[in-house]
């Protein structure tokens, strides 16, 4: 299955849709608080998942939620160029690529199971979304909005540091 992630242009709150291939909404999410932000994912008949940021001192860590439920823990790994991370049950793996445009999603056997790449040229966040193992489906979704929210926060703390640097 393959989505396209548009996220909404807003001032304190994420917010933003999934489109399938024929262009109708599929998903929508939206953050709920900014100081350690928690992000909704909701479908046609309410809310599906939740991806509740952990403190950390270092590494980010994000606790991932279906229907009320824990499932596991995305947990960012030591790393020196291309980040990666991992679900500390289920065994998956994150890898992105230098630039952190593009994201493999690798389950425990060693599969490739979903693909996120970034869309350039846009103000907002764009990405294309292709999920291999539909079984999984809303898990991967949680997993793509775990790896969003990691993505905001060294934006945003790379800015904060730049600017207490002049």
């Amino acid at each position: 299955m393959k989505y396209y992630f548009k996220e909404k242009f807003t001032f304190l709150f994420d917010r933003g849709e999934l489109y399938d291939e024929a262009g109708n909404t599929a998903y929508t999410f939206q953050s709920t608080t900014v100081m350690f932000p928690e992000i909704h994912l909701y479908g046609r008949y309410g809310e599906i998942g939740m991806v509740q940021t952990r403190f950390a001192w270092f590494l980010n860590k994000y606790d991932l939620y279906l229907n009320g439920n824990y499932v596991d823990r995305l947990q960012q790994e030591l790393t020196l160029f291309r980040p990666r991370l991992y679900l500390e049950e289920k065994g998956w793996t994150v890898q992105g690529d230098f630039m952190h445009w593009d994201y493999d999603i690798i389950d425990a056997e060693g599969n490739l199971i979903a693909q996120m790449d970034e869309e350039l040229w846009h103000l907002t966040k764009h990405f294309v979304l292709n999920i291999y193992d539909e079984e999984n489906e809303e898990l991967i979704l949680l997993v793509m909005l775990g790896i969003f929210l990691k993505d905001k926060s060294a934006s945003s703390n790379a800015g904060a540091a730049a600017a207490g640097n002049h």
